[in-house]
């Protein structure tokens, strides 16, 4: 695992300033990212058969169907602010930096299905006719959530002339 510089990460080169130490310098800056992503999806179908016939003068009708919904969608949101303070005079560094990010994603997905079949014969020695009846039936669901995130605070502060200096994170 790497570790994070959180000036580096920002962009901020003090080495000029702190090599400066008779140098008046004041810096604020924030900065705010937001981003959000969403998707989504359905299908569906369906299908009917219907088939008639006499095989050996035997009247015989046959109907079979089924159909399929699906649905799926996602979506995905971010964000970060990072806050950065610095103040220099003669002999005196002082810098605070807080960052902060989050994030969340997540997803889900339907799919259900049904099928039937139907048939009916006629019965070649005269009666009832006979009959056969089938029916199917399936469902499935999936969701997943993933969340994340952190907080970074940093403080660094320097005096010349035999002071000494204190970092902080």
């Amino acid at each position: 695992m790497t570790e994070n510089n959180a000036l580096t990460d920002l962009g901020i080169d003090l080495s000029d300033v702190l090599s400066d130490p008779a140098a008046t310098v004041n810096v604020s800056t924030e900065s705010v990212t937001v981003g959000f992503d969403a998707a989504a999806g359905t299908s569906a179908g369906a299908g009917i058969e219907v088939e008639f016939s006499a095989p050996g003068g035997v009247p015989q009708l046959s109907v079979d169907g089924g159909g399929q919904v699906s649905a799926a969608g996602e979506f995905q949101a971010g964000g970060s602010f990072d806050s950065v303070d610095l103040s220099s005079e003669a002999g005196t560094t002082e810098v605070t930096i807080d960052s902060v990010d989050a994030g969340i994603a997540g997803g889900g997905s339907v799919v259900a299905g049904a099928e039937f079949d139907f048939d009916v014969y006629g019965n070649p020695d005269g009666g009832l006719p006979a009959f056969d009846a089938g029916v199917g039936v399936d469902y499935a669901a999936e969701s997943e959530l993933h969340t994340d995130g952190g907080y970074s605070h940093t403080e660094i502060s320097t005096e010349t002339g035999g002071y000494g200096a204190d970092y902080g994170m």
